[in-house]
């Protein structure tokens, strides 16, 4: 298991609940969490990877065509498919890995390409009402005006999130 700078090392046996790992995804700005229950007899090098790399930061954004899907630049460079599905048949809560931008992919609602990914893992349903806040402050934000925040409370703004075991 990895460490950064801003989390610290952290013990793997914190995470592992029902004894498989999971994964929590933070918006700090956004007061809001998501636990993410990893497919690791579907995805299992996927989900190694992620794993290992935890925890770590990046900044979130929003699919401008594709619909309700969120994604994330992670420190991952590999070319594994595992686990592929289309963007329409992706669930809500789906969270994809997609190998040619090397991002973390996020479903919170419908999405319309047909384009294959690799889903490692599913957002609870317990937190779908979460994703969807989130999913829709993080639209907001990439459609705002690029300004001072502090003289438009609106402008766009640099949305964080973490990636840490659960």
């Amino acid at each position: 298991m990895g460490s950064d700078p801003l989390f610290g090392p952290l013990s793997s046996e914190d995470a592992v609940i029902g004894g498989k790992p999971r994964m929590r995804m933070i918006w700090p700005d956004l007061d809001a969490s998501v636990d993410v229950e990893m497919h690791w007899d579907l995805a299992p090098t996927l989900c190694g990877l992620l794993w290992d790399q935890m925890p770590f930061r990046s900044v979130q954004e929003h699919a401008l065509i594709t619909g309700c899907m969120l994604f994330a630049t992670t420190r991952i460079s590999t070319l594994v498919r595992e686990n592929s599905k289309t963007f329409i048949d992706m669930a809500r809560g789906a969270c994809y890995f997609a190998t040619g931008s090397q991002n973390i992919g996020l479903v919170y609602g419908d999405v319309t390409e047909p384009e294959a990914h690799s889903v490692w893992g599913q957002v609870a349903e317990a937190d779908w009402a979460t994703l969807e806040r989130v999913g829709q402050a993080i639209w907001a934000n990439t459609l705002a005006s690029d300004a001072d925040p502090t003289v438009n409370p609106f402008a766009k703004r640099i949305i964080a999130v973490s990636f840490e075991p659960a």
